[in-house]
């Protein structure tokens, strides 16, 4: 609310909105798929396993949206210079969706409706592991722009 309206000649879709949702689309894709041929069983015909390969990369899109809107709350600086707390909204969405989630991972309804499987908590800290793939990406991106 502090900053001064934008242009009405200004679109609203910005040849930089376009290229980071473009390159930070194309990495979570890419993370996910990735994710999910490291831990497919190859050759192998086991449906709960292949459940599980596919639970794991859709949770790492979870987790990768999550850091995403973290860091995309500035589109130069780090988020430290405007504080971690200066949007305790992002902080209970954040709640809701790994509540949510964590039905889709492990209620039996949710694998009968979706095909989900059960993860274990090594395999949810990979998911966060990988899903936290975005930070340092956007960070030099934000650092390249605040340089150039």
């Amino acid at each position: 609310m502090r900053r001064p309206p934008r242009s009405s000649g200004e679109p609203l879709l910005t040849r930089f909105a376009v290229v980071r949702t473009l390159y930070v689309g194309v990495l979570m894709s890419a993370t996910a798929v990735v994710l999910f041929l490291l831990t497919a069983p190859l050759g192998h015909t086991d449906p709960e396993a292949t459940a599980q390969a596919q639970t794991l990369a859709v949770t790492s899109v979870a987790f990768f949206q999550i850091f995403y809107v973290l860091t995309c709350r500035t589109f130069v600086v780090p988020v430290r210079s405007i504080g971690w707390l200066s949007n305790p909204s992002i902080f209970t969405g954040i709640g809701v969706l790994l509540i949510l989630h964590a039905g889709f991972v492990h209620l039996p309804a949710a694998h009968a409706v979706f095909g989900t499987a059960h993860l274990t908590p090594a395999q949810w800290a990979l998911a966060a592991a990988a899903g936290a793939l975005v930070v340092p990406v956007v960070a030099a991106e934000k650092h390249r722009r605040r340089l150039g």
